[in-house]
C-alpha cells in the first residue's frame, strides 16, 4: 500500500501448491490486515505475483473455483504457513532405504518437486511404529516378561517377531556397528506398543512405540 505520507508498507501471503480461490486467497491476506498502518489514509494499493506456477485443470473444474489443489488440507497448510511461516511445515519422502530411520526425507512441505507424485512408498515387512526414536533407548535387565522404561515398569503380555534388519554395509553408521538387528512387537497390559530390538551381542533397546 502507498500512503499520502510518501510512505509505504508491504504485506506478503503464499500458497504451498498452485491455488484459483479468491475466497482463500482473501483469507490470507486477512491474516495480517491487523499489521496495516494506514492513519493518513490510503492513496494506492498493489498487488504483485513474484511467484507463479501452472494451474492444470481438470474437464469437470472449469466451474469451480476449489478445484483440484484446493482441498480442506491444503487450505489448511496454507493458513498455518502464512501464520508461523512455511518452513517450520515438513513433509515426509520415501527415500531408498531398508533401514527405518533412514527410509525417509524430511521436506519442506512447500518445496517444488517435479515428480513428487511418482513416489511411492515401499511396504514393509511389518509395521513400523508412530514415533521413532532418534537415540534408541537400552533398556537394562529387560526380559519378555517386562522391562523398566523411565521407571515405569512395563509388563508384556504379547509379542510379535522377530523380524531381522540387516545393516547397510556401503553406509558407516555408529549405531548399526553392532550388525543385524532382531526387531520385536511388545504388546503391554497398558495397552502400550513398544518396538523393540536386540543387537548381537544380547543388549536390548527401545526404538520406537505406536
Amino acid at each position: 500500500i502507498f500512503r499520502p505520507d510518501h510512505t509505504s508498507q508491504n504485506i506478503e501471503v503464499g500458497t504451498s501448491h498452485p491455488n484459483i480461490s479468491k475466497q482463500m486467497l482473501f483469507k490470507l491476506f486477512e491474516l495480517h490486515l491487523d499489521k496495516l498502518y494506514a492513519d493518513f489514509g490510503v492513496d494506492k494499493m498493489s498487488l504483485t505475483a513474484d511467484r507463479t506456477e501452472d494451474y492444470v485443470i481438470k474437464d469437470h473444474d472449469y466451474l469451480n473455483d476449489n478445484a483440484k489443489y484446493n482441498t480442506p488440507l491444503g487450505d489448511l497448510l496454507d493458513h498455518i504457513g502464512n501464520k508461523i511461516g512455511f518452513d517450520k511445515i515438513i513433509k515426509y519422502l520415501p527415500a531408498q532405504s531398508h533401514i527405518p530411520e533412514r527410509a525417509y526425507n524430511c521436506i519442506r512441505h512447500d518445496a517444488n518437486l517435479p515428480n513428487f507424485n511418482d513416489m511411492k512408498w515401499a511396504k514393509p515387512i511389518s509395521k513400523r511404529p508412530m514415533r521413532m526414536l532418534k537415540q534408541p533407548f537400552i533398556l537394562f535387565d529387560f526380559s519378555f516378561f517386562g522391562f523398566d522404561y523411565k521407571g515405569e515398569q512395563q509388563t508384556i503380555i504379547r509379542k510379535t517377531g522377530p523380524e531381522r534388519i540387516l545393516p547397510e554395509w556401503w553406509w558407516d553408521d555408529p549405531l548399526w556397528r553392532d550388525g543385524a538387528r532382531d526387531y520385536w512387537w511388545l504388546t503391554c497390559q497398558t495397552g502400550r506398543q513398544f518396538w523393540v530390538y536386540c543387537t548381537g551381542n544380547k543388549k536390548y533397546f527401545l526404538h520406537g512405540w505406536s
